[in-house]
């Protein structure tokens, strides 16, 4: 490729870079939280225990963040593949 890339696939080089590094925080942040939980003292789950609804929350936050990355590598993917077709798409003059 020897053109410059333009502002779109900056942009959507710029998107997959945020989905990625923010389904990653996410992701990370759930860990530490289970984690914590996993840590503190064992006591009988029931179902309003505070300890299961942080878990649920801390899965759901999980399922979040790896739903943001597989999107970012979504876009990557796109991002590539329409920066890879563009050249082709200009045929040389004879």
């Amino acid at each position: 490729m020897t053109e410059r890339p333009g502002a779109a696939a900056r942009l959507l080089d710029a998107a997959a870079l945020v989905l990625v590094a923010g389904g990653g925080v996410l992701y990370a942040r759930a860990h530490a939280g289970m984690k914590s939980i996993a840590a503190s003292q064992i006591h009988v789950a029931t179902i309003d225990a505070p300890n299961l609804v942080r878990w649920n929350h801390y899965r759901t936050t999980s399922n979040a963040g790896l739903a943001l990355v597989a999107a970012g590598v979504v876009v990557g993917i796109v991002s590539y593949l329409r920066a890879r077709r563009a050249p082709d798409a200009v045929t040389p003059p004879a």
